[in-house]
């Protein structure tokens, strides 16, 4: 038998937007996955660190976490290979936070979610203001590595409809 974690690894996604936050941007990390490695990742938890919204006016921010690459339009929650999606929206002001919706900073899976993509893609869409022109974000992901036969690592890929 392969062996297997003991404990969470930590794999870090960067992307950061251009001069105009409204284009969609993408930032991958390879995974180092392949049938021939025998190993899937056991997705624990993803933990997001987002710029400050936009003071004083609407904003909306999409972030999704995928194991599909190139994509040139934000994927949807349903679209083929999305582990995660989030969507903030609202209104920032300095006397406050009227914020209809805002990301999660920290999402965790109770049973982990299980991948066997060879890489990851993080995707960032939001307002074209300065608050999420040209930053940086950064995803962590919490994972361990599971033992997978070339069957079972069929059918995680088929699952995400990587092949």
């Amino acid at each position: 038998m392969l062996p297997r974690d003991l404990f969470m690894q930590f794999k870090y996604i960067d992307v950061t937007t251009g001069a105009d936050a409204s284009a969609i941007v993408e930032g991958e990390a390879s995974t180092g996955l392949s049938i021939r490695g025998a190993y899937g990742w056991l997705i624990h938890e993803l933990q997001l660190d987002v710029p400050k919204p936009p003071d004083g006016q609407d904003f909306y921010l999409n972030v999704v976490l995928s194991v599909v690459q190139g994509e040139t339009d934000m994927p949807e929650l349903d679209d083929k290979g999305v582990i995660e999606k989030f969507t903030s929206y609202g209104l920032f002001t300095t006397s406050g936070y009227q914020v209809k919706e805002w990301c999660p900073r920290k999402v965790v899976w109770q049973p982990p979610i299980i991948i066997a993509s060879p890489h990851l893609s993080l995707y960032v869409q939001g307002t074209n203001d300065a608050a999420f022109n040209s930053k940086k974000f950064r995803a962590r992901l919490g994972y361990t590595t599971h033992p997978l036969s070339s069957p079972e690592y069929l059918e995680v890929a088929e699952t995400w409809e990587t092949l």
